[in-house]
Parts: C-alpha cells; structure tokens; sequence
C-alpha cells in the first residue's frame, strides 16, 4: 500500500520525501502527545483539582482559533514546509525553557501553561500544512489511503503517547516526559529538512497577497460558500467542545473514580486510541459501502450512545472496555471527512482553507474547557459523561438532516 508522489516516472527514491513527512509527523504528533500529558499531570499534581486541569487545557485551546487566523495564510505564502520546520524547533524551544523552569524550582505551573499556550497557538501548522501537503504530493485517487494514514498516525500517537509520558511520569518524572517531547519535535524538524525541497516542488507557487486581510478572509469565504464545508466545520466545532469537556474529567475520573493514579489516566487514554485507530481502519473500507455520509451520522450518533455506560462503570477493566468500543464506533467513518474537503478546496488556497476549517473547528474549545472546570465539581463523574454523550447524540441527529453529507459517496 504505498503512495507514490504526483510525479510520473520517478524512481523508489521520491518515496522518500513522503517517508520522511509520515516519520516525522508521526514523531512530531508523538511528541505533543507526551508533552501535553506531562503537562496536564504537573498542573494536575500541583492543584490536585479538576480547575488545575481546566486551566491547562483552557491554554492549550485557546490560542488555536487565534492561530488558525494567520497560520493558513503564513503557510500559502510561504508554502508550508519552511514554516512547518521553523516551528519544530521553536516548540522543542518552549519545552525546553519549561524544563529550566522546573530545574530551577521556580514558576513550574506558569511555564507549563506557557509551553501549552505555545503549543495551542502553532497546532496550526501542521493541522493545516498536513492536509495541504497530502493534497498537492499524492494523487486525488490515493487520498483516501493518505488520510486513512493522516489518521492513523494521529491515533497511534495518540496510543503510544499516553502511554510513554505514563510510564516516564511514574519510573522517572514528569520533567522527563518532557525531554522526550521535544526530542520528537527535533528529529521531526530534521527529517523535514532533509526533504523540503522536492516537498514544495508539489505545492502552488507563495501567494503574495494571502498574508493581508483579504487574503485571509477568502479561506473563511471558500468554506462558508459551501454547505458541505459548512456542515463539517459545525460538526468538529461541536465534537471538539464536547471532547474538550471530556479531556478535563479524564484525569479526574481515573484518579478520584477508579483510582488508577497516572497510570490509569494514562492508560485509558491509549486504549480509547486504539478503538479510534480501528475504527479508522473498519470505515476506511466500509465507508463506501454504507454510503460515506451515512456512515459519518451513524459514526457520531453511536459514538454518542457509547458514552453513557461509564456513568455506571467503577472498575479500570470496565471503562477501558467501553472507551475502546466507543472509540471504535466514534472512528468508524474513517478517512471521509478530509476526503471530502479536499474535493471541494482549489489548491491556491488549500492551506487558507484548511486554518480556516480548523480555526472554526476549535473555537468552542476554550470556553468548553472552562464550563468542564466548572461541571465536574458540580454534577461530578463519571455523570459528566452522560452530558458528553447527549451531545454527541444531539450532533448526530443534527448531522443526518443535512442532504449534501447524507448523499455524499466515496
């Protein structure tokens, strides 16, 4: 199953650039992964409350809608590889100046809450310069493939992430999850490095004008042009608010409900990844034959429904089931949705397009973050889940009232 790059008659070696560019985002999204975690569980075991963790996650979000104002544009103009290897090394960067900081026994929560706040505001990057790159050096006909494989990497990351910042957080330290982060972050720089240029050969030429206002504004254009476009931004505004909900009772849940400690927060975590993972895998084929847009709304709705047996689950074995299949079921439509934007997308303004897409997509999420610092005192877990499961179900039903996506095919 290898993809090769839009150029005919090029030898195993132009698979290289793709090699490297699936390497190292995978890398790059590992090390997020473990750096967030780390700084969730540090702010967590500094404030030993569901606010502390609000907080980490009100400054990871809050700055992605920011960044996806400028960041589509910065990536057009400057056709997204340059910018992507930047960012690498600035982030390993604020990492490390997070390290130092708890070195020096001095200002441990603000310097965390700095790295995520940086973390937040440049997500952009590759949350749209991956799609844009995809776009422009695979053929149309392989992108379902490729962004099966976007996914993939993503919710392996997401697997493993957990799972290393855990065992890292209990043998070693948290600080050390962090060294592990911005290792990923380098090595992702390099490996970009080493293939930039035949990388930008497939891209449209810089955009002089996409940097002003109004180059910007034709991103938000394109996507409030088209219903289908519209309808899958508003879907991923909601699933992301609810999921930012989600996040902040996570910990809590596993440390206050189930007792697992860092271990269990952890490990919960990598095995609703893994459900995630599969179900990338079962809709990559079977999204074509329920109709895509079908199995998009039966995706969310059923994912929804999955939620609302962890209000009765007590035990780690129980919730690990149930995060695994509700995983499953949640990922079930696959690759599609990309699939499906990047038919609609011209090439000039894919990178705009998609910070556009994206910046919408995570607006709720800050204020989602603090309403879960607020909710779960209040109505307690696992109770909140039956909220996060109402709205997925809410969103599900809204989803298959929508012609354009419940006609749309493979």
């Amino acid at each position: 199953m290898r993809l090769r790059l839009a150029v005919v008659g090029r030898s195993g070696r132009a698979r290289r650039p793709l090699r490297n560019l699936w390497i190292g985002t995978f890398l790059s999204r590992l090390g997020d992964s473990v750096t967030i975690v780390a700084l969730v569980w540090i702010v967590f075991a500094q404030t030993r409350s569901a606010e502390g963790v609000a907080l980490v996650q009100f400054a990871y979000t809050i700055f992605v809608p920011v960044g996806g104002l400028f960041v589509g544009a910065v990536l057009d103009r400057y056709r997204v590889v340059p910018v992507m290897v930047v960012d690498a090394f600035a982030k390993a960067g604020v990492i490390g100046f997070a390290l130092l900081a708890a070195m020096s026994g001095t200002a441990l929560v603000p310097a965390a809450l700095l790295a995520a706040l940086y973390l937040g505001l440049t997500w952009m990057v590759g949350g749209a310069g991956l799609p844009t790159l995809i776009a422009g050096a695979i053929p149309p006909d392989a992108h379902p493939r490729a962004n099966m494989f976007d996914s993939l990497t993503y919710s392996s990351s997401a697997v493993l992430g957990p799972i290393v910042a855990g065992v890292l957080i209990e043998a070693v330290d948290p600080l050390a999850a962090l060294v592990v982060g911005a290792g990923c972050t380098i090595v992702y720089g390099l490996l970009l490095l080493q293939v930039k240029e035949d990388l930008v050969s497939h891209l449209p030429e810089a955009t002089v004008g996409a940097l002003g206002v109004r180059g910007v504004a034709q991103g938000f254009r394109l996507v409030f042009s088209s219903r289908l476009l519209v309808t899958l931004t508003w879907m991923y505004m909601s699933l992301n608010a609810i999921a930012t909900v989600y996040a902040v009772a996570m910990p809590v849940y596993a440390a206050t409900v189930l007792n697992g400690g860092a271990a269990g927060y952890t490990f919960l975590l990598s095995i609703r990844s893994v459900g995630e993972m599969s179900g990338t895998i079962l809709g990559r084929y079977l999204g074509p034959r329920l109709g895509v847009g079908r199995s998009i709304v039966l995706a969310v709705t059923g994912g929804g429904i999955l939620f609302f047996p962890l209000i009765a689950v007590r035990s780690l074995p129980a919730a690990a089931l149930c995060l695994f299949v509700g995983g499953l079921v949640a990922s079930s439509s696959g690759p599609w949705v990309q699939t499906l934007r990047m038919r609609v997308i011209p090439p000039q303004l894919r990178s705009r397009a998609f910070g556009s897409i994206r910046t919408l997509t995570n607006s709720l999420a800050p204020p989602a973050a603090l309403a879960g610092g607020l909710l779960v005192p209040i109505i307690g877990v696992p109770a909140i889940f039956g909220v996060v499961g109402a709205g997925w179900i809410a969103t599900g039903l809204a989803l298959a009232s929508v012609r354009e996506l419940r006609d749309s095919r493979a």
